[in-house]
């Protein structure tokens, strides 16, 4: 079992208890699962809509806590091996002709970073270094912060059901397209 796992089934549990009860600005979803594959990999948690498809892939890593910058940096929901890793299996899926992930997402235990799945995905990353598992890498580094604009939500992350259906409910919204704006200037990374 990982490191993550006790976290990941906390946020999972939370997430299902809340999809199985509501429907978010109408949008109802149908499961969330570790262990869904991809091409091989497994990201951490996958959200189904209703028609089974994945929604919104969620990458998770326990916080480390460690005197080197390295360590702290690898592991930040807006750090670059932390998107690399999430967005590919977004590439991946795609990238395998099973159409598109709408959402993909990073999550330590205290912080959550959730973007939209750009619609050109696959310009965004190299696939040698997805394939390679080379995260760090795997976002084109002239397009990172091109990618920091697809940020839905950016904050800390709350392990209450009153969080996740706010989430879930904002989601909704940009997915519909009834947001109004995107991520509020706090939230944003300047």
């Amino acid at each position: 079992m990982s490191r993550e796992a006790p976290f990941q089934d906390r946020l999972r549990d939370i997430i299902q208890n809340m999809i199985s009860k509501f429907r978010f600005d109408g949008l109802a979803f149908s499961a969330v699962e570790r262990g869904f594959k991809i091409d091989n990999r497994e990201p951490d948690l996958t959200l189904f809509d209703e028609a089974k498809r994945p929604f919104l892939i969620i990458e998770t890593k326990r916080k480390i806590e460690a005197a080197r910058l390295r360590a702290r940096t690898l592991f930040q929901p807006l750090g670059r091996a932390m998107v690399g890793q999430a967005i590919s299996y977004a590439a991946l899926w795609e990238k395998g002709g099973k159409g598109r992930i709408p959402y993909f997402a990073t999550a330590t235990p205290t912080e959550i970073a959730v973007f939209k799945t750009p619609h050109n995905v696959l310009d965004y990353v190299n696939m040698d270094k997805v394939l390679s598992r080379e995260y760090e890498e795997a976002v084109k580094l002239d397009l990172f912060a091109k990618l920091l604009g697809h940020l839905v939500f950016h904050g800390k992350l709350e392990l209450t059901e009153e969080f996740v259906g706010k989430l879930l409910d904002t989601l909704a919204e940009d997915y519909l397209g009834k947001s109004s704006s995107k991520v509020p200037t706090n939230w944003a990374l300047i």
